[in-house]
């Protein structure tokens, strides 16, 4: 997950002032599957490293390809007997990875267009190390799976606690692997040995999920009561806990190169010092409750899908909106490949918006 910034202490390193109107983004085109089978909800996209196709995953079933260009459906592969929540792509973009709600992890070789293996775990969410050797996968049983990505073969059962667990993240360099614990703990591990590093708990409530700053420093915690812990991972330590938000899911991103963090709880949004956990403000209220965050390549906006039907576009040192489309369903993923902006609203359609900011 990734989320939004205004910039607001000397302490955090200034951008350039933005411009203040949107000239020209505008709608490419719609994906949609011309209702080929039952129309249902798209839960999840991935762009694929040859910046020529994406990947979606929904509740009808199938994995749909799409070519960036044309928005022509390539093929429409049907994965197991539950609806499909999340898909990973792998770094040389020759695989990916599907999670079902109740069941399958597969394998797809984009080659052969065909699953390569199939492994079976209870799923909510799955993670590719940056190397491309590890898959880490959570559970509605409770379990944080390790996988070696090539062969599919399960390198070590990591946690097992009875409940469900939302998220598991791999540091950007590979070398360890969060996911939250018993109690309100997260639980670090060394990859790919699958030892235990270390238990950060501070005695808060249970853990949602987890995020890596860009440098590997920082592990961010979103907690149901509205919390976030920032923990400094080398020195095992709470940086801080970053408080005020109202209960429910927390969505979280660091900045993609400046020491920032951004958290939203409802309609709450706010900003911290990356390093310090310092309060940096709030962004204005959003107009609806956040669903999930994106900062742009450049970290200059913010893309926010919000629970009413609505696409944001946040100029990140006002908290302007620069953009705002309506949908038909609420907006539970967007995703960004350079000027491309990709959401999800919950038709069974991807929508695709291009356009640059101008002066005026």
């Amino acid at each position: 997950m990734t989320a939004a910034a205004l910039v607001a202490a000397s302490a955090v390193r200034a951008r350039a002032p933005l411009p203040a109107r949107v000239a020209s983004r505008k709608f490419v085109r719609t994906l949609d599957s011309g209702g080929e089978g039952q129309r249902k909800e798209l839960n999840d996209v991935v762009y694929l490293p040859d910046g020529a196709r994406l990947a979606t995953v929904g509740a009808d079933l199938t994995l749909r390809l799409w070519e960036r260009a044309s928005g022509r459906l390539v093929a429409t592969l049907h994965g197991p007997e539950r609806a499909l929540q999340t898909v990973v792509a792998s770094p040389d973009g020759k695989r990916l990875y599907t999670g079902g709600a109740e069941g399958d992890v597969r394998t797809w070789d984009l080659a052969a267009l065909d699953p390569a293996r199939t492994i079976r775990i209870a799923e909510c969410a799955v993670d590719w190390s940056s190397d491309g050797r590890w898959i880490a996968s959570t559970g509605n049983d409770g379990k944080v799976m390790l996988w070696n990505a090539e062969s599919g073969a399960a390198v070590r059962e990591l946690e097992s606690i009875g409940d469900q667990i939302l998220s598991a993240a791999f540091r950007p360099d590979a070398s360890l692997l969060a996911a939250p614990g018993a109690g309100g703990s997260v639980q670090l591990w060394h990859v790919p040995s699958g030892e235990p590093a270390a238990t950060l708990d501070d005695g808060g409530g249970r853990a949602g999920y987890v995020v890596w700053s860009p440098d590997g420093k920082r592990l961010a915690a979103g907690h149901p009561d509205g919390g976030v812990r920032l923990w400094d991972v080398d020195a095992r330590k709470l940086v801080r806990r970053l408080d005020g938000h109202p209960a429910g899911q927390v969505a979280l991103a660091f900045h993609p190169d400046e020491q920032l963090l951004v958290s939203a709880s409802g309609r709450d949004v706010r900003r911290w010092d990356a390093a310090s956990g310092a309060a940096l403000g709030q962004l204005p209220p959003a107009a609806s409750a956040v669903h999930y965050l994106a900062w742009s390549p450049d970290g200059s906006r913010l893309a926010a899908g919000l629970a009413n039907n609505t696409l944001e576009v946040w100029h990140a040192a006002s908290g302007e909106v620069l953009l705002r489309v309506p949908y038909t369903a609420g907006v539970f993923c967007v995703a960004w490949n350079g000027a491309d902006l990709f959401a999800l609203p919950m038709d069974d359609t991807v929508r695709v918006l291009r356009g640059e900011l101008q002066d005026g």
